[in-house]
C-alpha cells in the first residue's frame, strides 16, 4: 500500500474506532488483554532499568506489566493511536504513582523517537492492524540500542465460535469482508511472520502460542465486549437499520459457547514472537 491519503485514511479510521471503545476497552471483566499482555512482557526478558516502547499501548495491559518489571530505575513510554486511549492510561499511570510511566498519542507505525531510545519495543495485538507493517519493524529496529529485542502479539486459530459470530455480523456488512485468512497477511502463520521479519532487519524469532480462556456472564455481556474492542469496527459497518437483526443472529450462534456452568467461554490462541535486529548484539 503507497503512502499517501488512503493510508492516513485507514489509520484515522482505527484512532476512530479505539477513541469510541476507550472508555470500556479492557473494562467489562473479561479476562483477556491483562493476562496476554503480562505473558508479553515476560518472554521480552525485561530486565530493571531498561527503557521500554509499548506501541499501541491501548489501557496499559502491557505497559503495566513492563513497568513492573523494569522498575523506578527504568522508563516506559506508551503511544497509542487513539488520544483517548492515551490520555486514559495517562491518567492511569499518574493515579497510580507511576513516575517513570508517559502514555501519549503517536503512530505506532512510525514512533517519533530517537534511533537507540530503547532497549525494548512490544506491541499487543496492534502489528497486523497497521498498514504498512514491514515500514513500521524496520523503524522499531532502528529504535533499538544494542541488546535490543522486539515482542509482540497476533492472534493464531480462533475459537470456533467467537469467529462464527463475528462471520455472521460480517454477511449484514455490504459487500462482505475479506477472508480472516486475507486480513491475517503475513501474520496468519509462524512462517509468514519470520520472512516479515528476516525481510525488515530481524533474525530468527522465537515465537510460541498460548492459548486464553475467557469467560462472559451471558450473551448481552459478550456483545458489550464485541463492542468494547476491535470488533466494533464490524459493528459499525453493519446498516443501522439491521443492526438489532445482526446482532440477534450473531448472539444465537454465539449461544453454542456456553459451559455448564451457564456463563459463554472464549478459547483464543495468542501468538507470542520475540526477535533482535542483526545489526544488534545479544
Amino acid at each position: 500500500m503507497s503512502a499517501g491519503p488512503d493510508r492516513e485514511a485507514i489509520k484515522q479510521g482505527v484512532a476512530g474506532v479505539f477513541d469510541r471503545n476507550a472508555d470500556t476497552y479492557d473494562r467489562l471483566g473479561v479476562d483477556f488483554f491483562t493476562p496476554a499482555g503480562r505473558d508479553l512482557v515476560a518472554r521480552a526478558g525485561l530486565r530493571a532499568g531498561e527503557r521500554v516502547l509499548d506501541v499501541g499501548c491501548g489501557r496499559g495491559a502491557v505497559l503495566f506489566a513492563a513497568a513492573s518489571m523494569v522498575g523506578a530505575s527504568g522508563r516506559v513510554v506508551g503511544i497509542d493511536l487513539s488520544p483517548r486511549m492515551a490520555e486514559l492510561t495517562e491518567r492511569e499511570a499518574r493515579a497510580r504513582g507511576l513516575e517513570h510511566v508517559t502514555a501519549m498519542p503517536g503512530d505506532a507505525e512510525r514512533p517519533d523517537f530517537a534511533a537507540g531510545s530503547f532497549d525494548a519495543v512490544l506491541a499487543g495485538l496492534v502489528v497486523f492492524m497497521l498498514p504498512d507493517p514491514a515500514g513500521a519493524l524496520r523503524r522499531y529496529a532502528d529504535l533499538l540500542a544494542e541488546g535490543g529485542r522486539i515482542g509482540f502479539t497476533t492472534f493464531g486459530t480462533p475459537d470456533e465460535n467467537f469467529d462464527a459470530a463475528m462471520r455472521v455480523l460480517g454477511s449484514f456488512v455490504p459487500g462482505g469482508l475479506a477472508p480472516r485468512s486475507e486480513r491475517q497477511g503475513a501474520f496468519g502463520s509462524r512462517e509468514g511472520i519470520a520472512q516479515l521479519l528476516a525481510g525488515n532487519g530481524f533474525g530468527p524469532p522465537d515465537i510460541a502460542e498460548i492459548t486464553y480462556e475467557s469467560h462472559v456472564a451471558d450473551l448481552d455481556h459478550w456483545l458489550a465486549w464485541v463492542w468494547s474492542h476491535g470488533t466494533r469496527h464490524t459493528l459499525e459497518q453493519v446498516p443501522a437499520d439491521r443492526l438489532d437483526e445482526a446482532t440477534d443472529a450473531a448472539k444465537q450462534r454465539f449461544a453454542q459457547a456456553r459451559t455448564p456452568a451457564g456463563d459463554y467461554v472464549i478459547r483464543t490462541e495468542v501468538r507470542f514472537t520475540t526477535a533482535r535486529p542483526t545489526n544488534v548484539s545479544s
